[in-house]
């Protein structure tokens, strides 16, 4: 049943997409779930590894845990350079358990682009999703690249994750179909140069950081909101869904 809710999802996705003229000539650079059980295309990083995560909270059979801990960032990257350019739109749908952490950063789930492929390279835009509880009195919160804004947090929920880079070099920050933050205009140079899509952080004391439902699409004039869980309520329904954002 599963497989055909997910062939159903996919088919409905490009109707959705071509019911927009702005979309016509974008390009899905990278569509990710996980539901074939591998990491092809993945490279894993840390100590422990990131890896395919099964069980209470995944989303479908399988989601990627950043798995983390206290003493090392882990996760995985894209393996194809993305060219970092205007109407570079990214989603993921992420996860972040409640911990009891000593640190915030110990219980954090990121998404962002770096300038190259390891997970100590410069990241050059993206969204910190934090589900720790931290001694010194911190709470769960959404902080974004470039931007000051710090927003309440959402812990044992999936929430949708959304960037968008406009052609002023700003980006747009988008959380439940909501922009949330934006940085500066010039924040990004569009120069020819390329990133690494990341996914990393840490989950001391945390059952789960997890991500899932990665959708990567450039020359994008509007920020399309089509956010997994809704499409899978959809399917089952028989209508599509979308929310369509001022960029």
């Amino acid at each position: 049943m599963k497989d055909i809710l997910k062939q159903l999802v996919y088919l409905a996705a490009p109707t959705i997409a071509l019911s927009f003229s702005s979309l016509t000539a974008a390009a899905v650079l990278l569509q990710e779930d996980w539901e074939d059980g591998d990491l092809l295309g993945w490279t894993t990083h840390g100590t422990p590894p990131g890896g395919l995560y099964s069980g209470p909270n995944s989303l479908g059979q399988f989601s990627f845990d950043n798995n983390g801990d206290e003493n090392h960032t882990s996760g995985a990257i894209w393996n194809t350079p993305i060219l970092i350019e205007s109407g570079l739109y990214i989603s993921a749908s992420s996860y972040s358990a409640a911990g009891n952490c000593d640190f915030r950063p110990f219980c954090i789930n990121s998404i962002n682009f770096s300038s190259s492929n390891n997970l100590f390279s410069t990241q050059l835009f993206g969204v910190n999703h934090s589900g720790g509880r931290s001694r010194n009195g911190t709470q769960p919160d959404f902080r974004f690249m470039g931007s000051d804004v710090v927003l309440a947090g959402i812990e044992n929920a999936w929430v949708e994750l959304a960037m968008y880079t406009r052609p002023d070099g700003s980006v747009g920050y988008y959380v439940n179909n909501e922009l949330a933050a934006e940085t500066d205009a010039g924040y990004l140079t569009y120069n020819g140069s390329y990133g690494y899509f990341t996914i990393e952080g840490r989950a001391w004391r945390s059952t789960n950081m997890l991500t899932d439902s990665i959708f990567i699409q450039n020359n994008v004039s509007q920020v399309p909101i089509i956010p997994s869980f809704f499409l899978y309520a959809c399917a089952l329904g028989g209508f599509s869904f979308i929310k369509r954002l001022a960029p």
